[in-house]
């Protein structure tokens, strides 16, 4: 018999194995089919929008009927009939309108997925950092790995992957506790507006914001990049590896150090612009391979701290809720811009030259959370959760 915990970890790595493909490659296989750089930050910005249009809504069930599971294994299913969708562009003289279609499934079922699992691990008081490791590791093994298949089979193959992965991830619910139910009373009401209206969420949101711009931008057009500096495709996945390496050895020893959830915010912006830096000078490919390690470490510090602070500022009947705003109004909203943007930048001064603006948003986003130690907060350590 598994322990919750040993359980949690095996979704993660289900969870993060499956969509590692999608996440690396997927700009790679809309270049593969003719479409324009400007074309993939709008499918980008569809992939994030439905998104956001959905997951207050997921949270906000999960949390009323406690049917978090349930939610999870439908959107499972149904985004699997939206990543098939999307190799069909190899076959469609202008695929452009069929890929925005399947990027709405994919989206509007995938994404409530995992802030629904996040706030499943913060309610079951197992250590988010321990679990989250789990998918980190998943996510860039198996992005090391798609690399040679993407070059053997082609990259319609990372949808292949997801579809195959996804059907595991749903079989991997059945043993997990069910979260109970929450009733929709005036005390609910009360608490979503007490959130949505408490200055340290909202400062949270501005934060995730600029990061989920910045990170979506510089993750979705990576790809691209390796081919711009004449690296190959392998390199892609490569770099992912080095980088989740690290993003789990923080997620394992965060805990360890003690620090605030709002030092680790701040640590997390402040790494993430920096490293961002070294795809812009020099640009060369050891650079960016150099990059990975403070990236990932970046990314971690921010995931721990939003995460967590999410959970901590949400009364406890809204956990769920407040982990899809963060996904949806914060991140989201941040990945939405960063795409379209992105792709106009990228067209207009390049891929290289868009990292410039990947660094500026990330920059801005380590001032914002300075605001984090000028306001009064309960913030508590990391060791909490």
């Amino acid at each position: 018999m598994l322990s919750d915990e040993r359980r949690y970890q095996l979704l993660y790595l289900v969870l993060y194995a499956a969509a590692n493909g999608i996440s690396g490659y997927r700009n790679v296989f809309f270049e593969d089919i003719g479409l324009s750089e400007a074309q993939m930050g709008v499918i980008g910005a569809v992939l994030v929008g439905a998104g956001i249009l959905v997951q207050p809504i997921w949270g906000v069930l999960a949390d009323a009927y406690g049917r978090t599971k349930l939610a999870m294994a439908v959107g499972a299913l149904v985004s699997i009939v939206g990543g098939l969708l999307f190799p069909l562009g190899l076959i469609v003289e202008s695929p452009f309108l069929l890929m925005l279609l399947a990027a709405v499934i994919y989206s509007a079922f995938r994404s409530p997925i995992i802030p629904l699992a996040n706030s499943m691990v913060m309610g079951s008081g197992i250590n988010f950092g321990n679990v989250r490791a789990f998918g980190s590791v998943a996510f860039g093994v198996g992005i090391l790995a798609m690399g040679p298949l993407v070059d053997a089979f082609g990259t319609a193959t990372i949808f292949v992957v997801y579809a195959v992965g996804m059907v595991i991830f749903v079989v991997s619910l059945r043993e997990l506790p069910k979260p109970p139910a929450t009733d929709l009373t005036p005390e609910f009401r009360a608490d979503s507006l007490r959130l949505v209206t408490d200055r340290r969420f909202v400062l949270l949101l501005l934060v995730a914001v600029l990061i989920g711009a910045a990170t979506t931008t510089g993750g979705a057009f990576f790809s691209v990049y390796i081919r711009a500096i004449d690296a190959g495709d392998s390199m892609t996945g490569a770099a992912w590896f080095v980088r989740t390496l690290a993003e789990a050895a923080v997620f394992v020893g965060a805990a360890r150090l003690g620090w605030r959830h709002r030092s680790q915010l701040l640590l997390g912006t402040v790494i993430l612009a920096l490293s961002f830096v070294l795809y812009v000078t020099p640009g060369t490919l050891p650079a960016v391979f150099l990059a990975q390690v403070p990236q990932g470490a970046g990314f971690a510090f921010f995931t721990l701290a939003s995460v967590s602070l999410a959970h901590e500022y949400a009364p406890e009947a809204l956990s769920a809720s407040a982990q899809a705003a963060l996904a949806a109004i914060g991140l989201g909203t941040g990945r939405v811009a960063g795409q379209v943007v992105g792709g106009w930048i990228a067209t207009v001064v390049g891929v290289e030259g868009m990292y410039v603006y990947v660094v500026l948003a990330a920059g801005i986003a380590g001032l914002l959370s300075l605001g984090f130690f000028v306001s009064p907060s309960s913030d508590r350590s990391v060791t909490v959760g």
